[in-house]
């Protein structure tokens, strides 16, 4: 289980600085990820009430991720 969860960080830590210019990358480093997407659940979770359609929003989020996969 350990060994997962830091292959997790460590893919949630270089991703992002992957994508953005050499100016945001040690705020992206900083911040990370992880956190911009508890953020965005936060503020999704205060529009939409009943739990059932929270967890099918935030799951149909990761669905353009699938095209990805190859």
């Amino acid at each position: 289980m350990l060994f997962f969860l830091v292959g997790l960080l460590v893919v949630n830590f270089i991703l992002p600085i992957e994508y953005v210019g050499i100016k945001w990358r040690a705020f992206c480093g900083c911040i990370g990820a992880w956190a911009i997407g508890v953020m965005l659940l936060a503020l999704v979770a205060n529009y939409v009430r009943d739990w059932r359609h929270l967890s099918l929003i935030v799951s149909c989020g990761g669905i353009p991720l699938l095209f990805t996969w190859w």
